[in-house]
């Protein structure tokens, strides 16, 4: 199950469709049993910027389940978050700032961390995650 569902998120297709069906499978997955072998893929989809942004919150929503909790998850999440701060990986609508936080705050970042994070860009009348 897990090659078929590699081949899936690893299909080059932009098309709305394609988009649509990937999004739809990364629900899926936020909703199953955890399978580590996928957190890396994951994380990969989250970072490209040719997917769209609802596409990469549902990779990362899935990568947090996915990825078995331990000191390296905290840090790729934590290197996430910094490259969102600095502007490597976009978040137009800081959806992945919220959900970062989400995941630190209070046990894993200090209030000093969390203001460090914080940033007044994107849609501000959007409600979201941030």
């Amino acid at each position: 199950m897990e090659s078929v569902l590699k081949e899936i998120l690893n299909d080059s297709g932009r098309e709305e469709k394609d988009q649509l069906f990937v999004d739809f499978v990364l629900n899926v997955l936020c909703q199953g049993m955890p399978l580590t072998d996928l957190a890396d893929m994951l994380l990969e989809i989250v970072c490209d910027k040719t997917r769209w942004p609802r596409v990469r919150n549902s990779a990362l929503d899935a990568f947090i389940r996915h990825c078995p909790d331990s000191p390296k998850k905290v840090e790729k999440l934590k290197q996430l978050l910094e490259d969102v701060r600095v502007g490597k990986v976009i978040d137009s609508d800081n959806e992945f700032l919220g959900t970062l936080l989400d995941q630190f705050y209070p046990t894993d970042q200090s209030p000093s961390e969390v203001l460090h994070c914080l940033m007044e860009r994107g849609d501000t009348e959007l409600i979201g995650r941030y």
